[in-house]
C-alpha cells in the first residue's frame, strides 16, 4: 500500500523535488481567453496591414490601371482603362465648355473695352463665305475621327490634363501607349483637333456675325499654340523621339497645309 503511493506522491512533484501546483479551471479558462485575445488582436493587425498594403498599391497604380514602370496585367489593365474612360467622359466635356466660355467672355470683354459694335454689319457674300469655313471645319474635324475615334480623343485629353494637373514631366507616358498614325489629318497639321475647333468658331463668327466671336477664334489660337500645343509637344517627344522630332520639323503646327509630311501623330 505505501509503494501505491509513493508514484502518486512522486507524480505530484516537479522536476526540483517540489509540489507540483496544479491550475485551477478557472485559471485555465482565463488563461485560453488571453491566448484567444492576443490571436484575435494578430489576426485584426494582419487585416488592417493587408489594407494598407492594397491601399498602397492602389495608390502606385498608374491611370491605365498597372504599376508604375510595370505592364498592366490583364484584369487590372481593363478595369483600369474603363475608370479612366468613364473620367474623361465625366472631366473633359465639363472642361472644354468651361475653357470656350471663359475664352468667348474674355471676347465680349474685349468687345466692350475696344468700344466696338455687337455686330460689324458683314457683308452677304462674307457671311455665305462662312458656311464654306464651317463645312471646312466640320470636314477637318470628321477627317480626324475617322482615324482616332472620339473616346480616343477624351481619353488622351484627359490623361494630358491629368499630368498638367498633377505637376507631371511631360516626359513621363502617364498611361498613354498610343502609337502613331501615319495617315489622316495628320498629314497637313500637327493639331488637327485644334485647328478644326479654330475654324470652326471662325465661320460661326462669319455666319453669325457675332463680334465676340472673333476675339474667341483669337484668343483660342493663342491659347492652343502658346500654353497646350507645346506642352503636349513635349509629352510626345517623350513618347516617339526622333520620329516625332522629324515629324514637326516638316508639318505645320496648326495651320494646315497641303505640303505637311507623309507621317502624323497621334496629337489631337
Amino acid at each position: 500500500m505505501l509503494r501505491r503511493a509513493l508514484p502518486a506522491a512522486h507524480g505530484a512533484l516537479d522536476r526540483r523535488g517540489e509540489p507540483r501546483v496544479r491550475p485551477v479551471a478557472g485559471e485555465e479558462e482565463a488563461r485560453d481567453g488571453r491566448v484567444r485575445l492576443r490571436a484575435e488582436r494578430l489576426e485584426l493587425r494582419a487585416r488592417r496591414e493587408r489594407r494598407e498594403g492594397l491601399a498602397q498599391d492602389e495608390r502606385t497604380l498608374d491611370l491605365r490601371g498597372g504599376h508604375r514602370g510595370e505592364p498592366a496585367s490583364e484584369g487590372a489593365g481593363g478595369g483600369g482603362e474603363l475608370r479612366t474612360r468613364l473620367a474623361a467622359l465625366l472631366v473633359v466635356p465639363p472642361l472644354v465648355a468651361a475653357v470656350f466660355g471663359t475664352l468667348c467672355a474674355l471676347g465680349y470683354l474685349l468687345v466692350l473695352a475696344f468700344g466696338l459694335p455687337p455686330r460689324l454689319g458683314l457683308p452677304t457674300w462674307l457671311r455665305l463665305a462662312g458656311v464654306i469655313v464651317l463645312g471646312a471645319g466640320f470636314g477637318l474635324f470628321g477627317w480626324l475621327l475617322a482615324y482616332r475615334g472620339p473616346v480616343d480623343l477624351l481619353v488622351s485629353t484627359y490623361l494630358t490634363f491629368a499630368k498638367a494637373v498633377q505637376g507631371m514631366s511631360p516626359s513621363e507616358p502617364a498611361g498613354r501607349t498610343e502609337s502613331l498614325v501615319i495617315v489622316g489629318p495628320h498629314r497637313c497639321v500637327r493639331h488637327p483637333l485644334y485647328a478644326a475647333i479654330i475654324v470652326l468658331v471662325a465661320g460661326w463668327w462669319l455666319v453669325l456675325d457675332y463680334t465676340f466671336l472673333l476675339f474667341a477664334a483669337g484668343l483660342l489660337a493663342l491659347w492652343f499654340n502658346f500654353v497646350v500645343a507645346p506642352f503636349e509637344e513635349r509629352e510626345l517627344h517623350a513618347l516617339f523621339g526622333p520620329e516625332y522630332r522629324a515629324y514637326a520639323g516638316r508639318t505645320p503646327r496648326l495651320l494646315p497645309s497641303l505640303r505637311g509630311g507623309r507621317s502624323g501623330s497621334t496629337s489631337r
